[in-house]
């Protein structure tokens, strides 16, 4: 994305090594100005169809980087009428690339303009072209449009993919105002049907995209009816496609349909020829784990990693969430260990910090009802325990978190475990926010504070907030505890007066 470096270089090939500049350099050229406008926050107009992305708000910073999209469009631009003014006639290839240049700056006129001019040379589309054009209509919000350009593109032989068919499933969800869902749900089901019919063999992003259509719409039950209709005829495949199901799992846990989330793992579990991903593989523990299910939640985590697939930094968060609802300190701490051993960890601070405040509030589940659910005789736990000793013990021949286990004996080591995660967060750039510091606070008391606490007598003026005199605070803490507030007051999380 170096354009400044790269129009040098271009310009220092025609004047100094006299070279004579021809479409293939021009195509480079056009390369370099949609990567920087990608740097800039321009539009990638890569993955699949889903219409979360393209309904989103924009915000102010977008607005700035597509004005300066706009500005490197019109520089590139320049280059085009050089190239013209030099009679050469660009290629289906750089064709592409301008297209696509316009689509990163949204500027559909343009690109429509583009795509006639090439016609008109001479130059035949071909499928990557449609696509392109496809997208710039998308992103512009121009549903009817887009399914303009794919009639168009149905008419040309051997153009139409499996890519282009979810790009046209999704235009669906961007027609005017007055169509009905069930009708543009309808269309779209038709649409797919009959190109299957007509051989385009459809990918996980073709019929992802017609799932994502009917869940967008608020179609639930019908996404799920859609998905088993994928499954069916999917089943002589060597290998189903896991990205359906990825988007349906979405869905229920957004929904909270814990059935339909049973479901898609029934489906998981009995064809052997489905691998999950990552995004199924997180979906379906996050819908679990929200609605408390700590041992499905598991059960996913055991069949991913039967699948060959390790989870990654969104799975773990499901998985401590549960173990939070549940009271589960120890077991949240071990996970955290494998999460390391398996490169899991998160690479946002935001999401770090979400692991921490899960494993917190573990922690202080347990203190505060005064019991630890890991103390009971839950066989299941006790076998999910072991199962990640087992593992740790695969990767390092054998792991300190073998060495929680659940007793009030090991209250100290489980705090210990809470600060490492604690300052890994903060080494990571998270910032707490105040909650998080009151429970680390709570955290680092001693018992004889928590027996204060549970003695004393409640605030009149406060429905929950028992009255302790801060002035007889010797021996609540722990010495250390005092110095989160300085280190809160050096991110600014807290005014120093407070730490003071």
């Amino acid at each position: 994305g170096e354009v400044e470096r790269a129009c040098k270089l271009f310009r220092q090939s025609e004047i100094e090594d006299g070279l004579e500049p021809d479409v293939f350099m021009y195509c480079a050229l056009l390369k370099v100005f949609r990567q920087a406008m990608t740097r800039k926050g321009g539009k990638s107009g890569r993955g699949y169809a889903s219409s979360h992305s393209s309904s989103r708000k924009r915000s102010p910073l977008e607005g700035e980087s597509q004005s300066e999209n706009e500005v490197l469009l019109e520089k590139a631009l320049g280059y085009v009428e050089l190239m013209k003014e030099q009679g050469i006639v660009g290629d289906v290839v750089l064709y592409n690339c301008l297209l696509s240049t316009c689509g990163r700056a949204d500027n559909l006129e343009k690109a429509e303009g583009f795509f006639w001019e090439m016609q008109t040379l001479g130059v035949q589309p071909n499928s990557k072209t449609y696509s392109i054009l496809i997208q710039c209509c998308l992103s512009s919000k121009e549903g009817e449009k887009a399914l303009d350009y794919f009639r168009d593109a149905r008419e040309q032989k051997e153009v139409i993919n499996a890519h282009i068919v979810a790009q046209a499933v999704q235009a669906h969800s961007m027609l005017k105002a007055g169509t009905e869902p069930e009708e543009a749900l309808s269309e779209a089901r038709r649409i797919y049907k009959e190109l299957e019919i007509e051989g385009i063999v459809m990918d996980g992003v073709a019929s992802a995209s017609l799932v994502s259509l009917a869940s967008d719409l608020g179609h639930h039950e019908i996404a799920l009816e859609i998905l088993n209709e994928i499954s069916t005829s999917s089943v002589s495949r060597e290998r189903i496609p896991p990205e359906p199901f990825a988007v349906a799992a979405d869905m229920c846990a957004k929904q909270k349909n814990i059935e339909g989330a049973k479901w898609i793992l029934r489906q998981i579990e009995e064809n052997s020829n489905l691998f999950p991903n990552h995004e199924l593989g997180s979906s379906l523990i996050n819908a679990f784990s929200k609605a408390g299910d700590l041992v499905t939640s598991f059960e996913v985590l055991e069949l991913l990693l039967s699948r060959e697939c390790l989870p990654n930094s969104y799975s773990f968060s499901g998985l401590l969430y549960a173990c939070a609802f549940s009271g589960l300190p120890v077991l949240a701490l071990k996970l955290y260990e494998l999460a390391k051993q398996m490169g899991a960890i998160p690479e946002s601070e935001s999401l770090y910090g979400v692991w921490c405040s899960s494993v917190l509030h573990a922690y202080l589940k347990t203190r505060r009802e005064g019991h630890t659910a890991e103390n009971g005789s839950d066989v299941y736990i006790q076998r999910i325990s072991q199962d990640i000793d087992d593992r740790l013990q695969q990767y390092n021949g054998g792991s300190r978190a073998q060495r929680y286990h659940g007793d009030s004996s090991s209250k100290e080591e489980i705090v210990t475990g809470i600060k490492q995660i604690y300052r890994e967060a903060i080494r990571k750039g998270y910032k707490p926010s105040v909650k998080v510091l009151d429970m680390m606070l709570e955290c680092m008391c001693t018992d004889f504070y928590v027996e204060r606490i549970q003695k004393a007598t409640p605030d009149p003026r406060h429905e929950y907030a028992p009255s302790v005199d801060v002035s007889e605070g010797a021996g609540l803490f722990e010495t250390g505890a005092f110095a989160l507030f300085e280190e809160a007051s050096e991110m600014g999380v807290l005014p120093p007066c407070v730490s003071q």
